[in-house]
């Protein structure tokens, strides 16, 4: 028998003790000391077994730690003990580590706290190393063992017996002997609890409603291999008992250098495979944009141009300055740093959210994106946050976004103009579209077309800036705003855009004052900008042809 304690001075009191258990057949005891034992125990006794059965003592490996008092006893467990009842389930927390060790299906599994392992262990060393008793007449009910593995009968039929493993959750058949339960495991509660998953329910199949939906075979094995074989960890974010089962939901804990990301649950995998349907109290979870925007201030002109335009309420602007575009290209050089170990499979997202923060794996590049959509067919729809271009992809093309990226501000700022508003209320057309978009691009896809932009709001939740744009024409500032209108595809919603034409450099400033120039643009002057815009962009077309 080996005996750890912590302090060698308690090593007579500890002998005292074992000889008031030991008078016969003492075992030869070897004492140590070491400076700390596990959960803070003061004694740790390691008693090998021996020998016998009826009125003889049968010794078991046990370990005395902070569960049971130091220094008042030596758990001896007697072969002749009266029979004695299991203790209650285990009891869970919120946020505890968990492991699933039993699938039937998502409704039904078993679960066991992770820091049970060692008690689970213990228990299967115990009754691979004792001498066990062969039941004789087996009954319903009746706390079984065989193989190391404690068993509760479910039912029997002729020679075979139907069990469940109390640690496991495992259900089985067999024609061998089982062996009664030693009152020294009897001790320990059942390890395994029985649980189904919160939130969630069988999706139906091939579109119709069922009033009895039951679980795919594909349901089944995803859930199978995602809980024993994906080599996860879990934790118990939720639970709610009932009678004989717990309703709980699982979250997978994010990676390391990952946490802003946060923890993904395992009913939201299964909605999104297709495979589960959420049910009607379901907590809704939304996400704020997780990117910092370009500040721009509303008491001073911007140089700005346009990086991508999809008519003149929704369209992306970047600052023209010659120091905004070095920062853009360190981040970009950044961005491309450890593409290879970012684009990993390790880093695949398992349930894209709206709003998620991302990395997209373009042909030639790697881009910072933000989910804006998610579709049943594994697909997403991505807005790529430093150019504003909007696109479609399979999820397999994006990936975690490390949480440095998230610190960089996007590149470019959703904007809007203001008081323009599309024709007789209806949506903008492709023509109107087209028409903004031939003033806007620049002579080249190089040479972007440069204006001055007046910040006039922005609207909260969605960070867009509503704003007027001013170009040079001539000796002119051209209000592209009032530009619209005065041509005829938009409209002017609270007539503030009615002039068109400033003095150069001097648009903003009268404007807010109030002190609009006399010369208004005429008709021809209008009508000859549009076709300078016109054979520009045709002649772009020829050159591309």
């Amino acid at each position: 028998m080996t005996i750890i304690m912590t302090n060698l001075k308690d090593m007579n009191k500890i002998y005292q003790i074992c000889r008031e258990f030991l008078n016969e057949n003492s075992p030869a005891m070897t004492y140590s000391q070491a400076g700390s034992l596990p959960q803070n125990a003061k004694v740790e006794i390691d008693a090998v077994a021996v020998l016998g059965k009826g009125p003889d003592l049968m010794f078991e490996t046990r370990y005395i730690s902070s569960r049971a008092k130091p220094l008042t006893g030596i758990c001896i467990y007697r072969d002749d003990q009266k029979e004695i009842n299991l203790p209650p389930d285990l009891t869970f927390e919120v946020n505890e580590q968990i492991v699933v060790t039993y699938v039937v299906n998502p409704s039904l599994f078993y679960v066991r706290q992770a820091a049970k392992h060692r008690t689970f262990l213990e228990i299967k060393n115990i009754l691979t190393t004792i001498n066990l008793e062969v039941v004789e007449d087996v009954y319903v009910g009746q706390y079984v063992c065989r193989n190391g593995s404690r068993m509760q009968v479910l039912g029997t039929e002729g020679n075979l017996i139907r069990f469940v493993s109390i640690d496991t959750g495992y259900q089985g058949v067999t024609d061998c002997k089982v062996f009664h339960l030693p009152n020294c495991v009897k001790h320990f509660p059942p390890l395994a609890k029985k649980c189904g998953l919160r939130y969630i329910e069988p999706g139906c199949t091939m579109g119709e409603k069922s009033k009895n939906p039951t679980w795919s075979n594909r349901a089944v094995t995803d859930f199978h291999n995602l809980m024993l074989n994906s080599g996860y960890q879990f934790i118990l974010s939720s639970f709610v008992r009932n009678e004989d089962h717990c309703q709980v939901e699982i979250h997978i804990p994010s990676s390391p250098g990952k946490e802003h990301h946060g923890s993904v649950s395992v009913g939201d995998i299964l909605i999104f495979k297709g495979l589960a349907v959420s049910t009607p109290n379901k907590p809704e979870e939304t996400r704020q944009f997780p990117y910092l925007q370009i500040p721009f201030s509303n008491t001073e002109e911007h140089n700005v141009f346009l990086t991508y335009v999809i008519d003149p309420h929704c369209f992306y602007i970047r600052p023209s300055s010659k120091s905004f575009e070095n920062h853009v290209h360190e981040h970009k050089s950044k961005f491309q740093e450890n593409a290879e170990e970012n684009l990993s499979k390790k880093n695949l997202l398992l349930v894209p959210a709206v709003n998620q923060a991302c990395l997209v794996s373009l042909p030639e590049d790697i881009a910072r994106g933000v989910i804006t959509k998610v579709y049943q067919d594994f697909k997403v729809e991505v807005l790529l946050v430093d150019c504003g271009k909007t696109m479609k992809c399979s999820v397999g093309r994006i990936r975690m976004i490390p949480k440095e990226f998230l610190k960089i501000p996007c590149l470019a700022r959703k904007a809007m103009l203001y008081d323009v508003e599309p024709p007789a209320n209806t949506c903008w057309s492709e023509e109107v579209t087209k028409v903004f978009y031939d003033i806007a691009k620049g002579p080249t896809r190089k040479q972007k077309k440069v204006f001055r932009m007046v910040v006039e709001d922005e609207i909260d939740g969605i960070s867009t800036l509503v704003v007027s744009l001013y170009d040079d024409y001539k000796d002119l500032d051209i209000c592209l705003n009032a530009l619209l209108i005065k041509i005829g595809i938009a409209e002017s919603q609270q007539g503030f855009h009615l002039q068109v034409n400033f003095p150069k450099g001097r648009s903003h400033q009268q404007r807010t004052q109030g002190k609009f120039h006399s010369k208004q643009m005429s008709a021809n002057c209008v009508q000859e900008m549009w076709t300078n815009i016109k054979s520009v962009r045709q002649a772009q077309c020829e050159t591309l042809m």
